[in-house]
């Protein structure tokens, strides 16, 4: 599962995948017992909770980019859009099998 967090202190961590927490940015990380014991501690706040699994740190760098004041609330709004689109269903046909010949 991935979350948007960030760092409590103004000291930067690196998680065990090798992504860098800067303390001045929110990052999408994947939840994993390094960060997990990070938030027990307070080291790292929970901004944003079950995120998609496509999600991606860029995705969301590009709403920081834009607006870091609103960027976690417009990014919110995204994937709650994104969520709730419709899902296009396919419908596929039975296979038919031939008769068996007696």
């Amino acid at each position: 599962m991935k979350i948007l967090v960030q760092t409590t202190g103004g000291s930067q961590l690196i998680a065990p995948s090798g992504q860098v927490l800067n303390p001045f940015r929110p990052h999408v990380v994947e939840s994993c017992p390094f960060i997990s014991s990070r938030i027990s501690s307070g080291g790292i706040e929970v901004l944003l909770s079950k995120l998609t699994a496509t999600t991606s740190d860029a995705d969301f760098l590009t709403f920081w980019k834009e607006d870091p004041e609103t960027a976690v609330e417009q990014y919110e709004l995204a994937m709650t859009a994104e969520s709730t689109k419709p899902v296009e269903t396919i419908h596929v046909p039975p296979k038919v099998l031939p008769r068996r010949s007696r």
